[in-house]
């Protein structure tokens, strides 16, 4: 990993932000660029938002880490995918207001919606998200049926803690999804090359469920991890309700950060 973008709304999640992309600094050295995008409406300042970002900027570079400042102004999904695709960052660490959020909207929660629109893996967290230091200890990735799925193999290697666990999420159906058997597979012999622990974790569907997020938070809670890793576009096959599922589990009450890889991101530029 050599560039980490965080984007910065000066909101209460900024700081958890900016806290979690210096943990995960501190393990791979990378270049980490902080990023406001303001409001188009805004009565905008180049020197008031530089003013804001110090703080920030001190806190990493007291740190030893590279540090950059990408400032820009515009409608947010449209400008971060400008913005993601003019830097081409490894990752990206956003924070998101929960479902209470001010940029919630009747369409679906406005993080889900940036996650998916931009050709980066997003690493999301809350105000009530615990930094996580020296890597993530568990982590439960779920099965998934997208042809990119190895994405999400490489960002959960590279953020994992070097004693930790990856637990594959499955929920067995009646009819195998083939393709979702095949990641699997994959990922497994990707994560044994790689010195990576990994545990199948699999469960019955429950009948009358809609959707798998209230099964894999579930899970989630079972294992105690401490990050999970889903596909932040959504498939053809969940796509009566993947948006719901995905929005479910980005706003989580538990304020377990998300892992979103992004499947249009090419192989080179992760």
């Amino acid at each position: 990993m050599k560039h980490l973008l965080v984007l910065l709304d000066f909101t209460e999640t900024a700081q958890q932000a900016i806290d979690q992309a210096l943990a995960v600094a501190k393990l791979h050295k990378p270049l980490v660029t902080l990023c406001h995008i303001a409001k188009e409406d805004s009565s905008y300042s180049e020197a008031g938002t530089l003013e804001q970002i110090k703080p920030y900027k001190d806190l990493l570079e007291g740190s030893g880490i590279e540090t950059g400042v990408f400032l820009s102004k515009g409608n947010l999904f449209t400008e971060a995918k400008k913005v993601v695709e003019q830097l081409r960052p490894d990752l990206i660490v956003a924070g998101t207001h929960g479902v209470k959020g001010l940029y919630l909207s009747l369409m679906g929660s406005a993080i889900h919606k940036l996650v998916k629109e931009v050709p980066c893996s997003t690493l999301v967290v809350t105000k009530e998200s615990k930094i996580v230091h020296g890597g993530y200890k568990k982590i439960l990735m779920t099965a998934a049926p997208h042809p990119n799925y190895h994405i999400k193999v490489d960002q959960v290697s590279s953020l994992i803690a070097k004693e930790g666990e990856v637990v594959l999420f499955v929920v067995k159906m009646p009819v195998p999804d083939k393709d979702s058997m095949r990641n699997i597979e994959a990922a497994k012999e990707i994560f044994e090359t790689r010195g990576i622990k990994w545990r199948l974790h699999e469960v019955e569907p429950k009948p009358h469920s809609v959707g798998f997020a209230a099964q894999t938070l579930e899970a989630v809670r079972a294992e105690g991890v401490d990050l999970i890793a889903i596909m932040s576009q959504i498939s053809k096959r969940n796509s009566h309700f993947g948006k719901l599922d995905k929005e479910t589990i980005l706003l989580n009450e538990d304020g377990l950060q998300v892992l979103c890889a992004n499947e249009e991101m090419t192989a080179e530029a992760c």
